[in-house]
């Protein structure tokens, strides 16, 4: 496909990354442009079960969500006044090694692919939660 602004079947200009190329998505072998009429397909995991907790902020590092090798997605809500350092890599979070770092009163989505190790949390005070939503 050409590089630039691209023209719909439609007679619509499809719109254009910035540096000017044509967004577009592989369907089945075929190259489409993206527009408003024809969006960028969404491939999100069909969800059956849906869990809340409710983990107390802790000034040491806790567990927010054990290893899951089913989970297919994840959100935190930080209730806390104070910052909220996560390590979605299995390994003991603090404020100098994170994988993600939750402000106060801030949601925070996983981004696919979802990991499924153990997922830890500190916060710089103990005060507050993290509301956690998991599904699989």
């Amino acid at each position: 496909m050409e590089t630039g602004k691209g023209i719909y079947t439609d007679g619509q200009t499809a719109p254009s990354a910035p540096n000017g190329q044509e967004l577009v998505f592989n369907d089945g072998g075929t190259m489409r442009a993206v527009s408003s009429a024809r969006p960028m397909p969404a491939f999100l995991p069909a969800v059956t079960t849906t869990e809340l907790t409710t983990v107390n902020a802790s000034a040491s590092p806790v567990t927010i969500l054990l290893a899951n090798t089913a989970r297919k997605a994840v959100s935190i809500f930080n209730t806390s006044t104070a910052n909220l350092y996560i390590d979605e890599s299995g390994g003991t979070p603090s404020s100098t090694r994170f994988t993600v770092k939750i402000p106060p009163s801030t949601l925070w989505e996983m981004s696919l692919p979802v990991s499924a190790v153990l997922i830890s949390g500190v916060w710089d005070s103990a005060n507050g939660t993290a509301l956690v939503k998991e599904c699989y």
